[in-house]
């Protein structure tokens, strides 16, 4: 997964006329890391153009020319492409070094003016989300929510969204403070607006309006203020309109339609005494376009098919929709557009765990991988994920651990000899006993760990008929001895490794008929307890409550975890890091 590129005839300088291609590709999950060890061409004439994908299209990452050495760039996919060029005179010679790095950080989105971003920490992770918040008198057009995803390559789900000013039709403000700005403010506002803002507070409040800047086209631009009165200001109907400006008792308001609909209920309403308008809300009735037609894996939503009247296409839970959400009802009786379809979404590779493999036939919704750890290792974490309506995979990759075989122990009046790495007995350490002197082995001389974190013998013995000293009084596994005076009256100390309690006679002493006093010691792994679970979620796996044994938490369909999912029991018998969160998903498909 790394390599190195010379430009053409290295070492000597490169040919004029050139250009040369370079696709670098590298398991699904990683990134590619460039760096020129060697940079001298032509400035501006030759140079090294980077894409970040496999062709000519993908997003460009780089052009390198000069001699500035040490120039290096990161890819957000698991392709480049790589372009060198020289025009007719000059020569020079260049040497790029890659290698893949795991892909784990999107790169922050712009900042949207008026606009509040929240976020737990400036590291965007897969998965981590960032949330928008407009300024008062501002209005969100876009996605709220942003997620770093792994698809093609590694990047925000889509584009940031705007805080702008709108023109409502009759916005109905309830907060008891806020702020209405003009439309496109900070910029003028367009021609030809007529927006509208009805403000209501609690009943025994009367509400005050401070302007605080003000600046029309006099005359012509303006903007009016009406105190509700009696009744307060009459409900708007869509496709006409209400005539009349005063609200007081016994006053009246009338409705009109927009041409093309005609009015369905009484054209007039009578301000009355307690302090409601009279009668129902008309209605604007258009013609008919009939039912539109229905999508595979979605749905849609709205139940008026009359002229200019619209129905929103909306897939089922992961689908995705290929065309416009969108049909308007015509003049000519036919929906607009074409009709869209609903297609899986696509979670991307999951990534293969570290001494391990991933296989599977596709990545989109309800498709499954199946995870498997190479031989003598020990897979931590679910064999399985299936791609979820979240576009997130119901598991993480497990973790491949390397089997350990616990300590085999010195037997008494024995050494042993052994090449360990890491301080533990992995998957194939070879143990060699041979006894002291005066003494015969009784058993094998060679103990091999298995893949099953079992040794394949038994611990030999080292057997002796003299008299008059104490033996061997041995060391516990996972534990060492201080003092090696084995004479009457001697005695010796025994300690534990970190993680372990001594079970026994912490000192022993030799007696004068040859034997040890106390209890032989043993070295017990500390244990944690039981580690919890989380509301709407549950312990995936657990290998024990003992030292240095983890747990995994998941969480249910519908939920995504926020925490650590692994926690794994301490040396002081706690459990590391805090209790995870199960937090709901809500699909906003529109």
């Amino acid at each position: 997964m790394n390599g190195t590129i010379y430009s053409p005839g290295y070492p000597d300088e490169y040919p004029n006329f050139q250009d040369c291609f370079w696709l670098v590709r590298v398991p699904p999950g990683n990134g590619i890391y460039i760096n020129f060890t060697v940079l001298q061409t032509e400035p501006i004439y030759d140079f090294i153009t980077v894409w970040d994908g496999p062709d000519q299209n993908s997003p460009q990452i780089g052009q390198f020319s000069g001699n500035t050495a040490l120039e290096s760039v990161y890819s957000t996919s698991n392709q480049i492409l790589i372009k060198f060029h020289s025009d007719f005179t000059t020569s020079g010679f260049f040497v790029l070094s890659y290698h893949a790095y795991q892909l784990r950080v999107c790169q922050p989105p712009p900042p949207v003016p008026n606009a509040e971003i929240l976020t737990e920490d400036d590291e965007f992770e897969i998965g981590d989300i960032i949330r928008y918040q407009c300024l008062p008198g501002f209005t969100l057009v876009g996605n709220a929510i942003l997620t770093c995803r792994l698809g093609e390559r590694l990047q925000m789900d889509g584009a940031p969204p705007v805080c702008q000013v709108l023109c409502p039709a009759n916005e109905l403000r309830l907060d008891s403070t806020g702020v209405i700005l003009s439309p496109g403010y900070p910029d003028s506002y367009p021609n030809l607006q007529m927006c509208a803002w009805s403000i209501s507070v609690e009943k025994g409040y009367n509400i005050s309006m401070f302007v605080e800047f003000f600046q029309t086209e006099k005359e012509f631009d303006v903007l009016q203020v009406y105190d509700a009165g009696h009744c307060g200001i009459p409900e708007l109907i869509v496709n006409g309109q209400v005539i009349g400006d005063n609200y007081g008792y016994r006053d009246t308001v009338v409705y009109q339609c927009n041409p093309g609909f005609r009015l369905i209920g009484s054209s007039v309403r009578i301000c009355q005494q307690d302090h409601n308008w009279s009668g129902q809300l008309p209605s604007c009735v258009p013609g008919h376009c009939g039912i539109p037609e229905l999508i595979v894996n979605g749905q849609v939503i709205g139940d008026n098919y009359g002229y200019r009247d619209t129905v929103v296409y909306q897939c089922n839970p992961g689908f995705r929709l290929i065309g416009s959400s969108v049909r308007i009802c015509q003049q000519d009786h036919n929906w607009s557009g074409q009709l869209p379809s609903c297609v899986p979404v696509s979670c991307g590779h999951p990534g293969s765990p570290i001494y391990g493999r991933t296989s599977g036939n596709g990545f989109n919704f309800n498709d499954v991988v199946t995870f498997s750890c190479n031989i003598g290792y020990l897979m931590q974490g679910p064999t399985k994920a299936q791609c979820q309506a979240n576009r997130q995979w119901s598991h993480p990759p497990p973790v491949c651990k390397v089997v350990n075989c616990s300590d085999p122990g010195i037997p008494a009046n024995s050494k042993r000899e052994s090449k360990i790495e890491h301080g533990n007995f992995t998957y194939g350490t070879v143990v060699f006993y041979d006894c002291n002197p005066g003494y015969f082995l009784f058993g094998s001389s060679v103990l091999i760990c298995q893949p099953n974190g079992q040794w394949d013998k038994p611990l030999p013995e080292c057997i002796s008929d003299a008299t008059g000293t104490c033996g061997d009084p041995g060391t516990p596994g996972h534990g060492s001895r201080q003092e090696s005076d084995f004479r009457t009256k001697s005695t010796v100390r025994f300690a534990c490794d970190i993680g372990y309690i001594l079970h026994g006679s912490e000192e022993r002493t030799c007696l004068a008929n040859g034997s040890w006093t106390g209890r032989q010691p043993e070295c017990k792994a500390v244990q944690c307890g039981n580690p919890g679970t989380t509301a709407n979620g549950k312990v995936f796996r657990i290998d024990g409550t003992a030292f240095s044994s983890s747990v995994i938490y998941s969480c249910s369909e519908g939920y995504i975890l926020s925490g650590p999912s692994v926690r794994q029991c301490t040396a002081n018998g706690t459990w590391s890091g805090a209790l995870p969160n199960c937090t709901r998903y809500f699909n906003s498909c529109v």
